[in-house]
């Protein structure tokens, strides 16, 4: 269980790819850090993920927004 650092909601990601994850409240893409602190993601921490991590980040955060879009 985390607390989101954008909308404060506690609750498991609903994806994690190594220290990132996406809130399943607010779709926000977050770090969770070794201490356990959770903040806002930046575009350096995507820097090193592989093409198919970042498309696992991409959909859930899609699915998350848009929840009754078609796949």
């Amino acid at each position: 269980m985390i607390t989101c650092s954008v909308c404060a909601v506690t609750s498991d990601p609903s994806v994690r790819v190594g220290p990132l994850a996406i809130c399943p409240n607010c779709g926000s893409s977050i770090v969770i850090e070794q201490d356990g602190t959770v903040r806002r993601a930046i575009a350096t921490d995507t820097e090193l993920l592989s093409m198919q991590d970042l498309a696992r980040l991409t959909a859930a955060r899609a699915a998350i927004a848009r929840p009754t879009r078609r796949r």
